[in-house]
């Protein structure tokens, strides 16, 4: 995928695991351990849904609403290769 987003499934919630550095979701401050609420505006039904919504091609724009602890956030990620 293109936005630097290594997500994971826990308690019914998609996790972040982890960021990749200086990807999309790095530079938009997305962290480990922030809980995934939305994608494009509907919540992800499951693991595989949240990562196919982030597997589009480069220069797709996806937004992203999350939380990290009380607070919510919402971004727009422009996805791109990584490698």
């Amino acid at each position: 995928d293109g936005s630097g987003l290594w997500l994971v499934w826990r308690d019914g919630t998609v996790v972040v695991r982890s960021v990749v550095p200086r990807s999309p979701a790095d530079r938009a401050g997305m962290r480990g351990g922030d809980v995934l609420l939305a994608i494009d505006g509907k919540p992800p039904a499951d693991l595989d849904s949240a990562i196919r919504a982030f597997a589009k091609p480069t220069g797709t724009r996806v937004g992203a609403k999350y939380e990290r602890g009380k607070t919510e956030y919402d971004i727009i990620l422009t996805l791109r290769t990584l490698i």
